[in-house]
């Protein structure tokens, strides 16, 4: 499968979210020193819930994923973007630099204008 593709396919966005969630719960346990078992507990949801989110086999409801960012003080912030715009940067090696509303926390951050600029100008080193 090309890159193009997958950048258009349902199935990367939803891992892309479940990941985002991974590390909203996953960084809240260790920050809080608990078990999933006590996780679950203060959620209010089973520990077999938490390993299932845990393990990225689930597709929530949006109800529940605006209850477990609440339940950990932050709040879901969805952004909707072309996709032609995103696969042109995707290509072009230019990767905007977007917060993790999960963590709060920089996504991949790759060098941002540095490849663009040098495809344009022609002063691309040779690999």
């Amino acid at each position: 499968m090309k890159r193009e593709e997958l950048l258009k396919s349902r199935e990367y966005w939803i891992t892309h979210i479940q990941l985002g969630l991974f590390e909203l719960i996953e960084n809240y346990r260790l920050k809080n020193g608990l078990n999933k078992a006590e996780l679950a507990r203060e959620l209010g949801v089973s520990k077999s819930y938490i390993t299932q989110v845990l393990n990225g086999d689930f597709d929530h409801k949006l109800s529940k994923l605006v209850d477990m960012a609440l339940a950990f003080g932050k709040v879901p912030v969805i952004r909707y973007e072309d996709i032609e715009q995103h696969i042109e940067e995707d290509k072009l090696g230019i990767t905007v630099v977007r917060m993790n509303p999960a963590t709060n926390a920089e996504l991949k951050s790759e060098e941002i204008i540095p490849k663009a600029k040098q495809r344009r100008s022609g002063l691309r080193k040779k690999d």
